[in-house]
C-alpha cells in the first residue's frame, strides 16, 4: 500500500519563496498588470491547484511560470496549458506528487466549460444501425475529457468543489491508501455548462481513448474485447449523458 493525499505543511510557502529567483520577471511594458492577468488566468484554469498550494505559494509559482512560459496569445483563457508538465519539474513540489495530475484535471474541466456545444446527430445514429463497425467512427462531444492517474485525483477534486456536506467524505476517500500499481480513471463531462468529473472503469476509458485517437468503431471495440466491454449496453447511457453525439464515416 502507498500513501495517497496530503496537504503541504505550514512551511511550504516559504520553501517555494526561497527557491524562486529574486525579483519579479520582466513581463513586458506593463509587468504589474500582465502579472496580474497571468495570475488571474491561471487561477481560473487551475482553481484546485490554488486551493492546494495557498495564495502565497501559488503567486510565487505563477510568477516563475510566467517568466518561463510567456503569454503569446490574444486570449488569456488559452494560456497556461503547459502548467501541469511544468509542475513536475519544480523540485519543491516533490512532496505533492499528485499536484500535476490535479492540475491536468483542472485543465480538462476548464476546457470542457469553454468547449462549443454540440447537438446529438440523431440521423447518424439511425444510419449506423445498417452499417458495419469497420466503416464507422464514434463521435464524442467536444466537452468530454479523459484522464488516468495513480493518485486519487477525483476524490481530491470533489473534496474542494463538491457540495459542502460531501467534502469530508471525499477528503476521507482521498486519504485512503491505494494499492501499488492502482490507477484512477476519470471522464470530464459537462452539465448545465459546469464541468463534472466522474469515475470510469478501465475498459471504458480504454475504449474512449481508442475512439479519441481516431480509430474506427471496429478497431476501438477490438482494443477492449478481452475486457468484456459491453458496447450495446453502454451506448444508450453514453448518449443520455451527452458523451456521444453520433457517428461519422471512418476513413483510414
Amino acid at each position: 500500500m502507498r500513501a495517497t493525499f496530503k496537504l503541504p505543511d505550514s512551511c511550504f510557502a516559504s520553501l517555494v519563496g526561497r527557491s524562486s529567483p529574486g525579483g519579479a520577471p520582466d513581463l513586458g511594458p506593463y509587468p504589474a498588470s500582465r502579472l496580474a492577468n497571468a495570475r488571474r488566468a491561471l487561477a481560473i484554469t487551475y482553481p484546485t491547484v490554488v486551493q492546494l498550494l495557498g495564495d502565497q505559494a501559488f503567486d510565487v509559482l505563477c510568477r516563475r511560470f510566467a517568466l518561463e512560459s510567456p503569454h503569446l496569445q490574444a486570449d488569456w483563457g488559452n494560456w497556461g496549458d503547459a502548467l501541469p508538465a511544468w509542475l513536475t519539474r519544480q523540485p519543491e513540489l516533490s512532496q505533492l506528487p499528485y499536484l500535476p495530475d490535479v492540475a491536468r484535471l483542472d485543465a480538462l474541466c476548464h476546457a470542457s466549460e469553454r468547449a462549443s456545444d454540440a447537438r446529438l446527430d440523431v440521423a447518424s445514429l439511425q444510419h449506423a444501425a445498417s452499417r458495419q463497425p469497420e466503416s464507422l467512427r464514434l463521435c464524442l462531444a467536444p466537452q468530454v475529457g479523459l484522464l488516468s492517474s495513480p493518485h486519487p485525483v477525483l476524490a481530491i477534486w470533489w473534496a474542494h468543489h463538491g457540495p459542502q456536506v460531501e467534502r469530508a467524505h471525499w477528503l476521507a476517500l482521498a486519504n485512503l491508501p491505494l494499492p501499488e500499481g492502482s490507477v484512477s480513471h476519470v471522464l470530464v463531462q459537462r452539465a448545465a455548462w459546469r464541468a463534472t468529473p466522474v469515475e470510469l472503469p478501465a475498459s471504458t476509458l480504454a475504449f474512449l481513448r481508442a475512439v479519441q485517437s481516431g480509430r474506427s468503431l471496429a478497431q476501438a471495440l477490438d482494443e477492449v474485447a478481452p475486457s468484456g466491454f459491453d458496447f450495446v449496453h453502454w451506448l444508450p447511457q453514453a448518449i443520455q449523458q451527452g458523451w456521444v453525439i453520433g457517428f461519422a464515416e471512418f476513413t483510414s
